[in-house]
């Protein structure tokens, strides 16, 4: 049936501006792996921004110190020429951060339970949906790009913040986020289907999707999964899919 949404003025303005604002997102996401797993992902992020500036690196999801975080993304950026990265550590850093600064955000793996609720608490998580729909590049690796998806009950970890609220920004169609994905998961994807009536993107360690231009792009070696409560999907390395 063809509904012609002129007749109908506000809706048809929203879902303009929902078209408009998405199709500037530049989103890069991890199934959660290092070094040769995600090589291909990182490169891409790389080519991308703005090697002029620093990227700005959140490590929300670990615990303090994060001196171990920054040694740890260096090396893995490093033999890919490329170590400019500046580190927040804090909440109170990041309730006024000027995210123009920097070329791109990069967001990484840990307990996501406890990622969110520290970007709740700093009223980061308003900010960061504006930065990405406005063309700001986004990079997140495991727990970083399950926040990116509809709710993070997705996630492995363990809620032991006792976060209420697990509402992700919801910027993947819809999707949650899987990462760390194997085979054998799943039964506990389809279990997760079934508990919150939701749609998964599947990650494994050895790839990632880069979203630009309302399309999916797969990235790395490994191929990635869409999982409903009735089917599973996978797609190749070098799959384009338009959302």
């Amino acid at each position: 049936m063809f509904i012609n949404l002129t007749r109908y003025p506000v809706l048809h303005r929203k879902i303009k501006k929902v078209i408009y604002f998405n199709r500037f997102m530049v989103i890069f996401l991890s199934g959660g792996g290092s070094g040769e797993k995600s090589k291909e992902i990182d490169l891409a992020f790389i080519n991308e921004i703005n090697k002029d500036k620093p990227v700005l690196y959140i490590p929300l999801a670990r615990k303090a110190p994060y001196d171990s975080c920054m040694n740890w993304i260096k090396s893995n950026f490093q033999p890919l020429n490329f170590s400019n990265f500046e580190m927040i550590e804090s909440l109170e850093k990041l309730k006024n951060i000027d995210l123009s600064k920097y070329s791109g955000v990069y967001i990484g793996g840990g307990n996501t339970y406890k990622l969110l609720k520290e970007l709740q608490e700093s009223k980061f998580m308003g900010t960061l949906k504006r930065y990405i729909k406005k063309g700001g590049i986004f990079y997140g690796g495991s727990a970083g790009a399950i926040i990116l998806g509809k709710d993070i009950k997705s996630s492995d970890s363990k809620n032991e913040c006792n976060l209420l609220d697990t509402k992700g920004l919801n910027l993947i169609s819809n999707f949650s986020v899987y990462c760390h994905y194997k085979e054998e998961d799943d039964q506990k994807v389809q279990d997760y289907i079934k508990q919150t009536n939701s749609k998964i993107l599947a990650l494994p360690e050895n790839a990632g999707i880069l979203i630009e231009c309302l399309k999916m792009k797969v990235i790395g070696p490994g191929n990635i999964f869409f999982f409903d409560k009735s089917d599973k999907k996978v797609f190749a390395p070098r799959s384009i899919i338009n959302l």
